[in-house]
């Protein structure tokens, strides 16, 4: 595929109203509750290698 037959840009401008700020994405419901679960098991693996190691 050369490089003509290739479609992509990376201007946002064309979704601009249709999707919301960068920082309502990065605290949304959905990934508050991923990353939520990810620290909790973080921290849960370290309380227990603390106490057994």
């Amino acid at each position: 595929m050369g490089e003509t037959d290739i479609d992509f840009s990376m201007d946002t401008t064309l979704v601009e109203g249709d999707v919301d700020s960068w920082l309502e994405v990065t605290y949304s419901k959905t990934l508050s509750i991923f990353h939520g679960t990810v620290v909790f098991t973080i921290i849960i693996v370290m309380v227990l290698l603390i106490n057994l190691g």
